[in-house]
């Protein structure tokens, strides 16, 4: 696509298939905020440039997007989970959601329908319908600045079972490699992101408080450990050979803290 003319006050900027593309050598020569946000508002509405203008996290989430080369970015800490949330929120009513995305040309300012969230080796990733190519895509968290929720999508399409991953996230969840167990976990929506450490799965939220995990690890043992040490409301559905091998553990550590098989029943 022909490249298009910015605003005289600003620096040249490309135009792709992605929308708008900032380099981080045009943030480079964009000598001060004025010009900076001139860049980022021609492809954003009036009330998403408000809600960019009025959050600290989303301006030093560009910076870090755009640094050159840009570091590495936290897995963790309150700006990462402060994005998870609002991904997360947005989930379940099906809201808009546009946020600034950093990939290996720039970034590019993105309008999806979310529909889950999957951990994969600690990253958190979110598929999505990308209501500007009408396309399933995936975003990894640490890649997006501080999202704008919308308003609820007014014609929403049915969820599909399965988003086409990366050809890295389809390996690691490859359940010919992976053992799969489907939980319930029942609790608020801040807590349920942060649940299971270090156990990688696809997490879809069935209500405001209640959430379904297809936990998928190498060994059952990883999932029991996980299990024991989380204080969370957690149901376990299935698969059989999971709830057999949970129910042996049990009974084993009921046996070696000297309790009876009764008392773990």
């Amino acid at each position: 696509m022909a490249e298009e003319e910015p605003p005289r006050t600003a620096p040249r900027y490309t135009v792709s298939q992605d929308g708008v593309v900032i380099t981080p050598e045009v943030w480079a020569k964009a000598g001060d905020d004025d010009a900076r946000d001139q860049l980022l508002a021609a492809s954003m509405s009036p009330e998403e440039f408000a809600a960019y203008k009025r959050g600290r996290q989303a301006r030093d989430e560009v910076d870090r997007l755009l640094s050159h080369p840009p570091p590495p970015a936290p897995v963790t800490g309150p700006t990462y989970w402060m994005k998870l949330r609002s991904v997360s929120a947005a989930i379940r009513p099906r809201r808009r959601l546009t946020f600034w995305y950093g990939a290996e040309k720039g970034i590019s300012h993105r309008h999806v329908d979310p529909l889950r969230l999957t951990r994969v080796r600690r990253h958190w990733y979110l598929d999505a319908w990308d209501l500007d190519k009408e396309a399933g895509r995936l975003f990894r968290i640490d890649r997006m600045a501080p999202p704008h929720v919308g308003d609820r999508l007014p014609d929403p399409r049915p969820v599909p079972h399965r988003v086409p991953p990366d050809d890295f996230r389809a390996q690691a969840l490859d359940p010919r490699t992976r053992l799969g167990a489907d939980l319930v976990l029942r609790c608020q929506e801040d807590d349920a992101l942060g649940r299971l450490p270090d156990v990688d799965g696809i997490l879809d939220p069935l209500d405001w408080q209640t959430f379904a995990f297809t936990a998928l690890v190498g060994d059952w043992r990883q999932l029991v450990a996980a299990l024991a040490t989380v204080d969370a409301a957690i149901t376990v559905r299935g698969p059989d050979e999971f709830l057999e091998y949970l129910t042996r553990a049990a009974t084993r550590l009921a046996t070696i803290s000297g309790r009876t098989e009764e008392d773990v029943r």
